[in-house]
C-alpha cells in the first residue's frame, strides 16, 4: 500500500528548520552590524509565518490521512464522504497559506534587490517584477476565495455540485497559478546576475557571492515539482488524499527553500564570526576590494558618484582619487551589513587630492 506519510513528515523535518535558522541568522547578522531592520526583513519573517502555517496545516491533515488512500482509517462513524470533505477543506487552507508563504518570500528578496542595486539600471526590472509578483499573490488570493459560489461548494458538493458552482477548475488552478510564479522565480534568480558578473573579486569572494544567489536556483527546482504534481492533480479523483502527498511535500519543500534563498545572502557577518580568516572575509592581506562597476553612475560633466569601497586599513594613504567622505558602505558581499539609505561619495577624476584635509 502506497504511503507518502515520510515524504512529507521528511520535507518538512529536514527543511522548516533550515528556514528558521536561516531567518535567525539574518536578524542577528543585521543586529551585529546594527545597521537596523527594513521592510525586506519583516518581508522574509512573514514569508517564515506562512511556511510555519502552510506546516500547520499540514500536520493536521497527516491526522485526517494526507499521504495515505481514502480506504485507511474510514469507519462507520467517519465515513469516505467525511474524509473527502476534509481534504477539500485541507486543500483550500494549504492553497492559502501557500499563497502568502511563497509570495512574501518573493517580496522579500525583491526589496533586498531594491535596497542593494540603488544605482544600478536592474531597478526597472525589479519594479517589473514586484508588480508582476502583486499582481499574481492579489490574483491567487481572489482565485482562492471566489473559486466557487458558494465557497463552501467546493468541500460540501459532490462533483456534480462542483462542475456547476465552482467556475475555475482545481487542476486549472493549481497548474496556471504555479506555473506562473516558477517562470517569475526564474525571472528574478537571473535578474541580478549581470551586475553580479560585473564585480572584481577574489576567486573565493567570488563563488561565495554566486553562491548567495545561485540558492534560489533550488527553489526553482522545487517550484518544477510542484507544477509536475499540479499537472497531475485531477479534481475528479477519489484518492484526494493520496494523490495530494507528493504535491503537498514538495509545496513545503518549496516554501521553506524560497524563505532561505531570501535571507542567505545577508549571512555575511554570522559566517564571519563562525569562521574567522576564511574566504568569507573581504579582506585578503589587509586590502581593501573597490566595487563601483554595478553601482556607478556617470554624468555629462565627468563627475561619477560611486559607492565607496570598504577600507579596512588603519590609515588613508592619500594617493586616491577617493577618500572617506562619510562612513563608506560594505561591499557587495557585505550585503548584510548594508543600512537602509546607501552612503555614498563623490570623486572625480580631474582632481588629486594629497591629504584627507584638502
Amino acid at each position: 500500500m502506497r504511503d507518502d506519510t515520510p515524504n512529507i513528515i521528511a520535507s518538512a523535518a529536514v527543511t522548516l528548520p533550515l528556514a528558521t535558522l536561516a531567518l535567525i541568522a539574518r536578524l542577528i547578522a543585521r543586529k551585529i552590524t546594527k545597521a537596523g531592520y527594513g521592510i525586506d526583513d519583516a518581508l522574509a519573517v512573514v514569508g517564515w509565518l506562512g511556511s510555519l502555517a502552510l506546516l500547520t496545516n499540514g500536520m493536521i491533515w497527516i491526522k485526517d490521512g494526507l499521504g495515505k488512500p481514502m480506504e485507511v482509517g474510514l469507519t462507520d462513524d467517519f465515513t469516505f464522504h467525511d474524509k473527502n470533505r476534509l481534504a477539500w477543506i485541507h486543500m483550500w487552507t494549504t492553497s492559502f497559506t501557500y499563497t502568502f508563504a511563497i509570495a512574501f518570500s518573493k517580496f522579500a528578496i525583491l526589496a533586498f534587490y531594491w535596497r542593494l542595486f540603488q544605482f544600478s539600471d536592474i531597478r526597472i526590472p525589479i519594479q517589473v517584477l514586484s508588480c508582476i509578483t502583486v499582481a499574481w499573490f492579489l490574483l491567487r488570493l481572489f482565485m482562492v476565495c471566489l473559486q466557487c459560489l458558494p465557497l463552501t461548494a467546493l468541500w460540501d458538493g459532490d462533483q456534480a455540485t462542483r462542475d456547476a458552482k465552482c467556475h475555475i477548475r482545481e487542476s486549472t488552478f493549481f497548474f496556471s497559478t504555479v506555473l506562473t510564479h516558477v517562470l517569475i522565480d526564474c525571472a528574478i534568480l537571473i535578474l541580478p546576475a549581470i551586475e553580479v558578473g560585473k564585480l572584481h573579486l577574489p576567486k573565493g569572494q567570488k563563488i561565495a557571492v554566486i553562491a548567495l544567489f545561485a540558492f534560489g536556483a533550488i527553489t526553482c527546482l522545487a517550484s518544477i515539482f510542484v507544477l509536475i504534481e499540479s499537472f497531475k492533480f485531477k479534481s475528479d479523483s477519489k484518492e484526494m488524499t493520496l494523490q495530494m502527498g507528493q504535491h503537498y511535500a514538495w509545496s513545503i519543500a518549496e516554501c521553506n527553500f524560497a524563505v532561505i534563498a531570501a535571507c542567505l545572502p545577508m549571512l555575511r557577518p554570522v559566517a564571519r564570526k563562525i569562521l574567522p580568516g576564511s574566504f568569507l572575509n573581504s579582506d585578503s592581506g589587509g586590502q581593501s576590494t573597490q566595487i563601483s562597476a554595478p553601482f556607478s553612475t556617470p554624468f555629462s560633466n565627468g563627475i561619477r558618484l560611486t559607492s565607496a569601497s570598504k577600507t579596512r586599513s588603519g590609515e588613508n594613504d592619500g594617493g586616491s582619487s577617493t577618500h572617506e567622505l562619510s562612513n563608506s558602505p560594505p561591499d557587495l558581499y557585505d550585503i548584510g551589513e548594508w543600512p537602509h539609505g546607501t552612503q555614498t561619495t563623490i570623486s572625480s577624476p580631474f582632481r588629486k587630492y594629497k591629504s584627507a584635509k584638502d
